[in-house]
């Protein structure tokens, strides 16, 4: 039976005002973000920006040209508490310690995330230092992620891409399909899985695996509700949604950017 801190917030906790910056293809980053972000606790307000529905470097890298005149038009003259890129590989690609800097810009007053910002701070609060590492990415994608989480001092036991370079086939990937593979992969040593991209539908899988990893499993969209709702200042727990969000106790510890 859940408490009545998982059920709801406090009364006088006031809502996070959460501004997300979509990239134009993603199919499921609100609807994820909606089912681990309570109603209660936060109002998300959501704008695109022009992205092809292809997944490599240069696409991906050419995805943050937008980004201020995106920011603009999310509640204009209304006070964020939380601004977000919404790409956990455009973010890696266009380079993280550089986009928090224009978020911060485009909208003072706002704290600055990304997905991958998120997800290490997440991991590190999780106290995880060795990562099975699931992506849906083609392999050059695949291999900046890898290549950035072990620039931030993380292990990699192992880790796998999917090979999928649309936006539509990563959000219509079968959940069966991605259970099979995060199973799939060697977790001996691991703290943690980590799924990257905030395509990939995740919400609803993460405590299961969880229960039969024996692992906390951080997804890029849950870890960026978890780490909106810190900045923000809530600290009550999410239930259904994973650990990272389950404990209400774990603050953000954010990694230096190297």
């Amino acid at each position: 039976m859940l408490s009545r801190t998982d059920a709801r917030p406090d009364r006088q906790q006031r809502r996070c005002q959460l501004g997300l910056l979509a990239l134009a293809s993603d199919h499921a980053i609100e609807e994820e973000l909606r089912l681990f972000l309570p109603s209660a606790r936060a109002a998300l307000y959501t704008t695109r920006m022009p992205s092809a529905d292809l997944y490599d470097a240069a696409t991906l890298g050419a995805t943050g040209t937008a980004l201020e005149a995106a920011a603009a038009l999310l509640v204009p003259a209304s006070q964020l508490d939380v601004l977000a890129f919404g790409c956990t590989s455009a973010a890696i690609l266009i380079g993280e310690a550089g986009l928090r800097a224009r978020l911060a810009r485009a909208r003072p007053g706002a704290q600055a995330t990304t997905p991958i910002t998120a997800a290490l701070a997440g991991l590190r609060a999780l106290g995880a230092r060795r990562l099975a590492l699931l992506t849906p990415y083609i392999a050059p994608v695949h291999d900046s992620v890898a290549h950035y989480l072990e620039q931030q001092g993380l292990t990699l036991v192992d880790q796998r891409g999917l090979g999928l370079q649309r936006d539509a086939a990563i959000s219509a990937l079968p959940a069966d399909d991605l259970v099979a593979a995060v199973l799939g992969m060697r977790r001996r040593g691991a703290d943690a899985v980590f799924l990257s991209c905030t395509a990939l539908r995740t919400a609803t899988l993460l405590e299961p695996l969880e229960a039969r990893l024996g692992l906390p499993v951080v997804s890029s969209n849950q870890a960026l509700a978890w780490h909106a709702l810190r900045l923000a200042g809530d600290h009550a727990r999410v239930a259904r949604r994973g650990l990272l969000l389950r404990r209400g106790d774990m603050q953000p510890v954010d990694l230096p950017i190297r």
